[in-house]
């Protein structure tokens, strides 16, 4: 990768633009790595804004201005980002961390499935220890000791 010359974050969330000498723009989400657009435009990048929603980017280099489309909906979502551990603000390290919703538009969804699959299979595995020896009992009752009327 060449020398970036150029930087922008997004004031709506955690994406950010890189552009370098070669040209090349680079749009990414800062929490879990994940790139969402490589364009290049032609020349040597001198400046990015990113639109206002973060539908958006603006680049500004040797061939002039050019506006680019980023079409990243839920960027925070990623193979990764669901199975893997991510690093959150106010976290000291990668963690599984499930938490959808917050009190604010600054807060960062956490959306890891590994607690929810574990959560899933320890709610299964009480709900087969309480089960399973009522049903071994009752079905012992039923064979040997009920009246057969």
């Amino acid at each position: 990768m060449a020398p970036v010359t150029a930087f922008a974050a997004s004031p709506r969330g955690k994406t950010f633009l890189t552009g370098d000498e070669t040209g090349r723009v680079h749009a990414t989400f800062a929490t879990n790595e994940r790139p969402l657009a490589e364009v290049a435009t032609g020349g040597p990048i001198i400046a990015l804004a990113v639109a206002p929603k973060g539908d958006g980017f603006l680049a500004l280099g040797a061939a002039g201005l050019k506006e680019f489309r980023l079409d990243a909906p839920h960027p925070e979502i990623s193979w990764r980002s669901l199975f893997g551990k991510q690093l959150y603000e106010g976290y000291d390290r990668p963690e599984h961390v499930w938490q959808s919703t917050g009190s604010n538009d600054e807060f960062e969804s956490k959306m890891s499935l590994v607690p929810l699959i574990f959560g899933t299979l320890k709610g299964t595995l009480y709900a087969l220890l309480f089960a399973v020896p009522i049903a071994l009992l009752a079905a012992l009752y039923t064979s040997a000791f009920a009246p057969r009327g």
